[in-house]
């Protein structure tokens, strides 16, 4: 059944781009909203016949928070941030950088160059979902905005084609790149004091104090709420498994999915074996208590490695008892800085993972 909503158009729609059905917005805004209100009631529903629940945002009634940034300002001082500041953590070429959600919630989207490195980090406050990819497909270069809503949080376009992407897999499902994956990288959600504990050098965003009011400023990971526009773009009803609002670890291996609930880790410990539904080994180290936790491929070399916890609580590797830590990096003993690959994992609220991929399946105890 095709949703509807009743709108007030401001200003003038323009029409362009993909197939002639997206509405076009700007680009290279750096400016912050500083209001209470999110604005998403001003948006324009945009009819498709094979994309049902999308909403595209008018051109004119597009708030500030919805641009993307395309610089940022990186410190190695910290009196601008707070201990139970939620940030998105991530290492490019070793060297840790920290993207805090109460900047990041003034545009969602960060079009970046970090240690050479094109990036795009996605933040949606709501659904607690963050990620970092590479911004780099076959010989382009791309840079994301904001257009509208859909299953379950927003989306985004390119500008060089206009293809709609899902900003919390990466996948473009509509346009010219349909069906091409942006390369994720391993990025991690928690609060900053256990961030900087495992990344005492990292580097992180810095803005004033002022811009942590305002749109967004209510969210706080797992926050059991969503904003009834949201609501509207869901076509399925997650399952009540696990618990709507809890933060869930997704994993994806050959198109195949795999939930595990951050609760359900914690219960566990910090490592959990597991065959994901293509058959695939893998190994979770997590950090009991935080959200802070890694999907790996446990081999090396062609060998398959087992994990467990010593006696005195570090993760070690069966066969030679080096120690690792949540990073899926061996940090001491005779494998020390060998580096595990990472599957394509995401932090985010169950709903959300749900809307994304309904065939999941789901860990159980």
């Amino acid at each position: 059944m095709r949703l509807t909503i009743l709108i007030l158009f401001i200003g003038v729609i323009l029409i362009s781009g993909c197939d002639g059905n997206w509405v076009q917005n700007k680009s290279d805004h750096h400016g912050h909203d500083h209001g209470h209100n999110h604005n998403h009631d001003k948006m324009h529903h945009e009819p498709h016949d094979s994309i049902e629940g999308l909403f595209i945002y008018e051109a004119a009634a597009m708030p500030d928070f919805l641009h993307s940034l395309y610089k940022a300002d990186w410190r190695t001082t910290y009196d601008h941030m707070k201990d139970d500041d939620f940030v998105i953590g991530v290492r490019i070429n070793d060297i840790p950088y920290a993207f805090p959600w109460w900047i990041m919630k003034n545009n969602h989207i960060a079009n970046l160059t970090v240690e050479g490195v094109p990036i795009v980090t996605t933040l949606c406050e709501m659904c607690s979902g963050g990620n970092v990819y590479s911004r780099l497909l076959k010989d382009d270069t791309l840079t994301f905005e904001h257009l509208g809503l859909y299953k379950s949080s927003w989306f985004m376009k390119d500008n060089k084609t206009g293809s709609y992407w899902l900003p919390f897999e990466g996948k473009a499902f509509h346009g010219s790149y349909k069906g091409a994956h942006l390369e994720i990288l391993p990025s991690y959600q928690m609060y900053w004091n256990e961030w900087l504990a495992s990344n005492p050098d990292s580097r992180v965003m810095w803005d004033e104090q002022e811009v942590r009011k305002g749109h967004g400023s209510e969210h706080t990971p797992g926050l059991d709420y969503v904003e009834e526009i949201f609501e509207e773009t869901f076509d399925v009803i997650a399952p009540e498994d696990i618990p709507k609002f809890n933060l869930v670890l997704g994993v994806t291996s050959n198109e195949t999915w795999k939930a595990y609930d951050i609760e359900v880790l914690e219960k566990i410990g910090p490592v959990l074996e597991d065959t994901l539904p293509d058959n695939s080994k893998l190994v979770i180290l997590s950090e009991p208590g935080t959200s802070f936790c890694g999907a790996y491929i446990p081999t090396w070399n062609d060998k398959e490695l087992k994990f467990h916890v010593n006696d005195v609580g570090n993760i070690v590797d069966l066969g030679t008892e080096s120690v690792w830590d949540v990073f899926g990096t061996c940090i001491s003993g005779e494998l020390e800085g060998v580096q595990l690959d990472a599957y394509p994992f995401f932090v985010k609220e169950w709903y959300g993972w749900y809307a994304y991929h309904p065939e999941t399946e789901i860990y159980k105890l």
